[in-house]
Parts: structure tokens; C-alpha cells; sequence
């Protein structure tokens, strides 16, 4: 595939995904927010459209008791009044003790119902509304042993009798370095806020299963393919789905509603070490090399001791080293992505696209974790889901597209070189069955030459034998025509021969002839063979004259390979030829003797090379069939043991070739 294919389908796919993360955001769009103006301790909403806008009410201009814990009670009595700020300017940060009283005043239309949705991180809260409680979270105190904390998420809401709403909220935190303080409140009509919590609950769920859903085709992908990128990869989104789950809207409290504050802040903080090194390692095993193995090592080692440090000091200790490993965080992710620029920018060969995607995922998801750190520590930020978990779905999502490209040039390499073990096997299988043919075309070399090369020895011993005595005469001329007319069919026999083992494209070469020509002429050509077994050859014809057109050095060949095998298992007997017409118009000749004859068992095998019953080369009845067949014709054997055997073979007469054409 072309590299400018892969770049539009690349582009095309991220086009898709977009068009997707769009259509879900406003599936679960929620009702815009934005903070109206405000007085210190006050806000005047009347006329604020609360229907259509969510008002966020900053924790900055609300008047704030430090080192009390006023009630309704204490305001009806007048005690707040007896506190006086120290500056009126709600941009000026208030000096946060580690318990306190927050009191606002809302104008707001009477008899409509209203909802205010809140956040306590993990510092004990408890909301009063117009003199009612409405929600408590943990046990706030003047002391750490009468406070409890506690973490949630809640919405409460509340109808006015008159325009004058007033809020109190109660705070306590003596288990956070920084005494903690207290988060934005989002107020609304019941409608808008719980077309809000709907919205945010829905966007949690839709993450959550995209988060758990890379989760598994990870693993899956480590299962099968045990990649260290994939064990890394497959860390990095089990933290996040933990830490969405002890931060964002606290779902794990659903799960686990009984589960211990100090188990859900050690949770907090330790997701966040490990999905940063777990991170850390997916980079360092997708470009290895990129980082310094120290500079690895002793990040690997300030994350270990850092959790240890979570894990056994109280929250107190730990939460207020946390400021120190947020820098050291960023300082190292800060030199990640100088390292793999610094990479890109050195590599030598040409840069793949999977690897390009993977620079890109890594440095957006490190650029989202900064931006998320320094503004959390500013004071947060009013946003639907963390930067941290945009960068998440950034970093899933391209790493995704790298997946399915790996996928595809796997798919590629592997179908090239499926061809190419096919091509091979092909070859293989060719030579084999070349080296095959060889072997074949030897075996029959050997055996059709063996019977030829006999007589032509025979008769050249007579004729040396006659030259050296001085006694030539008519047999001697005879004996060097016979010598001369065998060589001739020989070297006819082996081009034969060749071409028929190597299966070359040929016509099968035929001439008028007779059966009794061609039985007289192969049984003159075995006499002397026979003679010495004492057996005699006897040719019957009915008719005396048979014509046929047939090839006359194949026939002949089957023939003699006949009389020859009749003669090895046949002594002082005789060995009949015959032909006779069919009714068919085929001629039919057998070949018969009186001799051992051949065994039940071997009997149905004797046309298959290589089969022999004597310890010969077991060619001969194979050839002959061979020979048959190619003329159109059959050939069969009935034979009893010990009392003699019939090779019988049919060919078209010339009488039915001439019809045929």
C-alpha cells in the first residue's frame, strides 16, 4: 500500500473518531455555567435565568467564619455579625484554618424549586439551606478526634418561601497539609441541575467503558502477543479507570459505599504515581533507547519510594510531599518529550507512520497531564471531565489507529510471505516430482534395455565367435542385422521412454501392421532367451490375418516384456500367443504359459511399479499397461498358483480407428 493511501485512511479514521466524540459530547451536553455577579456574602439571582444557565457560586465571595462552627441557630442569635473581614476584595485568599464556617445570602424568586450540586474532596462538610440540613458529609469538628472526613459528590435541593435564601456550610479538614478549603458550588433550577448531574454521570459511564474497553484489548493483545508496550499500555488504563473512579464523580462509592476515606485519598494518590510510571515505561518499551536508563532508574525509584510513603505515613505527611512530586513529575515528562524529539529529529531512517502517531499521543498525553497539574494546583478548574482524562482519550484513541496500522502491515507481511512459502513449497513439490520421473524414467530405462541388449550380446558372441572360427556364412550376416535393427529400436525406445517420464505433450506415433506380424516378430526375438529353460513360443491367430494400426515398437515392447515373464516362471513347457477379432471391433491377444503363476495376495498389485513377486525390478506389467492404455485399450491377468497364468490385452482393430476418424 502506497504511504499517501495510508496517511488519507489514517486521516479518514481520525475524522471518524471525531465525528464520534462530537455526537457524544452533545448526546451529553450539559446546561452552560458561568458565574454571575457577585457580592461579598451575596448574590442577587433575581435576575439571573436560572433555567437556562447554571450559576456558579466561587468560593471566594463567600464570607468566611475561621476557627467556628456556626449553625442556623448562632445566626438567628446574631454571632456572625460579631466577625468583620479583614479585606473586602474577593480576589484576596482568606487565611484557611482547619475549620471554619462558609455563609452566603441568595436573592432568589420564592416558590421555585432549586438545586445546588457540590463537591467535598475530602474535607467533612455539612450544608444548612435556609435553616435545614441538607446534607452532611462526614462529621465535622473543632478537633481532629471529633471530626470525621469523608468524600462525595452531592445534590441537594431546596424551594424558598420568601426571596431571601441563605446558605451556611460547615468545614473541617485536619488530615490535608494545606487545611483544604472549600470547591465551587453549581446552583440551578432542580431541572437544569439534574439535567446536569444526568449529563456529567453519563459522560463518566461513556469514558469509563471506552477506558475498561482499551483495558481489555490490551490485555487481550499481551495475552496473545506478550509485548511489554501492551503490559505497559494495559497499566496505564487500569490506573486511569481507577483514578476516574476515586476522583471525578466518585463512582467507586457506589461500588464500595463503605469503603474508608483513608482507602479512598491513598487510592487518589497512588493512581496518579502509577499511571505517570506506568507512562514512563510504555515509552521507554515502544522507543527503547529514547531515555536514559539512570534517569529512568531513579524516577522508577522516587515513584517507589514516594508510594511506600503513601502507603505507611498518614495523609497529613503524604499530602504534603505531594507539591514536590508534582514538580519532579513534571520535570521529568518535560524531559521525555525533549528525549523524543530529540529522537525524532536524530532517526537516520525514514520515520513510520505508527511511530509518528505514537510521538503524537505520548507528547499531547504529557502536555494534557502539565496543563492538569498546574491548574489544579492554581485552584482547578470548571470543566466536565480533567485534562488528564482528554489527554487519556487522546492517547487511547491514537493508540488505537498505531494498533490497527501494526495490524495491517502484519496482515501485509504475513500474506507476502504465505505467498512466498506457498512459491517455495510449489518448487519443492515441482523437484520432487521431477526427481520422481527421473527415478521412473531410469527404472524403465534398465528394465526395457535389459531384454534388447540380451539378444544383442547373444548375437554378437555368436558372431565374434564365428569371425574367430572363420565360419561366416548367412546366420552371421543375419546376427549383425539383428544387432543393428535392436540398436535402432533401442535408441527410438529410450527417446520414447523420455518423453513419456517427463509427461512431455506428444501424438502417439501409429502404422498399419497385423497381430500375427507383431506376435511372430517378438516371438523370434525371445527363442534364444527361451531355449535356455527349454521353453518354446507359439503363435495362433484367428483369423490367420488381423490388421491393426497401432504403434509397432510399443506393442512389440509389452510383447516381448510378456513372453519374458512367462518364460522366468515356466520350464520345458510352452508359451502360446494368440490373437482373435471381438465383436466389438477390438483385436484380443494373451499371452499364456504353464508355470508357477502368481499368489492371490500380490495378484490385484502386479500392474503397479515396483511390485514383484521374484525379487525383479517389477516394471514390466507397469510399462505394458502403460503402453495399453495409451492406445486406447486394457490389459488383465487371471492366473492360479502353480498352474499357469493369462495376460490378456485388447486394441482398437484398424477397422474401428478408421471409423473413429
Amino acid at each position: 500500500m502506497k504511504k499517501s493511501g495510508i496517511f488519507i485512511r489514517i486521516l479518514l479514521f481520525l475524522l471518524l473518531i471525531l465525528i464520534v466524540l462530537y455526537w457524544l459530547l452533545m448526546l451529553t451536553k450539559a446546561p452552560y455555567q458561568e458565574t454571575p455577579e457577585l457580592q461579598k456574602g451575596h448574590a442577587d439571582l433575581s435576575g439571573f435565568d436560572l433555567d437556562t444557565t447554571l450559576a456558579t457560586l466561587p468560593e471566594g465571595y463567600f464570607t468566611y467564619y475561621p476557627s467556628v462552627l456556626y449553625t442556623p441557630e448562632d445566626v438567628e442569635q446574631g454571632r456572625p455579625a460579631q466577625w468583620t473581614p479583614e479585606s473586602e476584595n474577593p480576589s484576596e485568599l482568606q487565611e484557611w484554618e482547619n475549620y471554619g464556617t462558609y455563609r452566603m445570602t441568595l436573592t432568589l424568586p420564592a416558590g421555585r424549586a432549586y438545586g445546588i450540586s457540590a463537591y467535598s474532596a475530602m474535607y467533612s462538610q455539612r450544608l444548612y439551606v435556609n435553616g435545614e440540613e441538607l446534607s452532611v458529609v462526614g462529621i465535622p469538628g473543632a478537633t481532629v478526634e471529633t471530626t470525621l472526613p469523608d468524600t462525595n459528590h452531592y445534590t441537594v435541593y431546596f424551594t424558598p418561601d420568601t426571596d431571601q435564601t441563605e446558605i451556611l456550610i460547615q468545614v473541617a479538614n485536619f488530615h490535608h497539609s494545606d487545611g483544604g478549603g472549600l470547591l465551587d458550588l453549581t446552583l440551578g433550577t432542580a431541572q437544569n441541575i439534574g439535567a446536569r448531574d444526568m449529563s456529567a454521570q453519563m459522560r463518566i459511564h461513556i469514558l469509563v467503558g471506552f477506558i475498561v474497553t482499551a483495558f481489555l484489548v490490551s490485555m487481550g493483545l499481551l495475552l496473545f502477543f506478550q509485548c511489554q508496550p501492551h503490559l505497559w499500555y494495559s497499566l496505564v488504563c487500569l490506573t486511569a479507570f481507577v483514578r476516574i473512579g476515586v476522583t471525578e464523580k466518585k463512582d467507586i462509592l457506589f461500588l464500595l459505599p463503605d469503603l474508608p476515606w483513608e482507602i479512598t485519598l491513598k487510592l487518589e494518590y497512588l493512581s496518579i504515581i502509577l499511571l505517570v510510571f506506568s507512562l514512563v515505561m510504555y515509552i521507554n518499551s515502544t522507543f527503547p533507547g529514547a531515555l536514559n536508563r539512570y534517569a529512568l532508574a531513579a524516577f522508577g525509584a522516587g515513584c517507589a519510594a514516594y508510594s511506600m510513603i503513601v502507603l505507611l505515613t498518614p495523609s497529613v505527611i503524604y499530602t504534603d510531599l505531594l507539591h514536590t512530586a508534582i514538580w519532579v513529575n513534571r520535570l521529568f515528562l518535560i524531559y521525555i518529550q525533549g528525549a523524543l524529539i530529540l529522537r525524532l529529529v536524530c532517526r537516520k531512517d525514514k520515520i513510520r507512520y505508527d511511530h509518528l502517531l505514537l510521538f503524537a499521543e505520548v507528547v499531547v498525553f504529557i502536555i494534557f497531564i502539565l496543563l492538569d497539574t498546574y491548574w489544579y494546583r492554581r485552584g482547578g478548574y470548571r470543566m466536565a471531565l480533567s485534562l488528564t482524562t482528554f489527554g487519556l482519550i487522546v492517547f487511547a484513541l491514537l493508540n488505537m489507529i498505531v494498533q490497527i496500522i501494526n495490524f495491517s502491515r502484519t496482515s501485509t507481511e504475513r500474506n507476502e510471505a504465505r505467498l512466498a512459502e506457498q512459491e517455495i513449497r510449489e518448487k519443492d513439490r515441482l523437484m520432487e516430482r521431477l526427481n520422481h520421473m527421473w527415478e521412473e524414467f531410469l527404472q524403465t530405462l534398465s528394465h526395457e534395455l535389459r531384454t534388447p541388449l540380451t539378444k544383442m550380446a547373444n548375437c554378437a558372441g555368436l558372431t565374434a565367435l564365428q569371425i574367430r572360427r572363420n565360419a561366416i556364412d548367412d546366420d552371421t550376416l543375419e546376427n549383425l542385422e539383428i544387432i543393428k535393427q535392436e540398436a535402432s529400436r533401442l535408441s527410438g525406445l529410450v527417446e520414447g521412454m523420455k518423453k513419456v517420464s517427463l509427461e512431455a505433450d506428444q501424438q502417439l506415433t501409429l502404422a498399419d501392421t497385423d497381430a500375427k506380424t507383431l506376435l511372430v516378430r517378438g516371438a523370434g526375438f525371445c527363442e534364444s532367451i527361451c531355449d535356455k529353460k527349454g521353453n518354446q513360443v507359439m503363435v495362433k491367430t484367428d483369423p490367420v490375418y488381423i490388421p491393426l494400426r497401432v504403434n509397432g515398437d510399443g506393442i512389440f515392447q509389452v510383447v516381448v516384456n510378456l513372453i519374458v515373464n512367462a518364460n522366468r516362471h515356466t520350464e520345458q513347457d510352452v508359451i502360446t500367443l494368440t490373437a482373435e477379432s471381438a465383436p466389438d471391433h477390438s483385436v484380443r491377444i494373451s499371452i499364456t504359459d504353464h508355470g508357477d503363476g502368481i499368489g492371490p495376495d500380490l495378484l490385484p498389485h502386479v500392474f503397479e511399479r515396483n511390485v514383484s513377486g521374484d525379487g525383479s525390478t517389477g516394471l514390466g506389467l507397469a510399462i505394458c499397461r502403460e503402453i495399453i492404455e495409451e492406445h486406447g485399450g486394457t490389459i488383465e491377468i487371471q492366473s492360479n498358483q502353480d498352474m499357469g497364468t493369462t495376460v490378456s490385452f485388447t486394441l482398437p482393430s484398424q477397422i474401428e480407428r478408421g471409423e473413429n476418424t
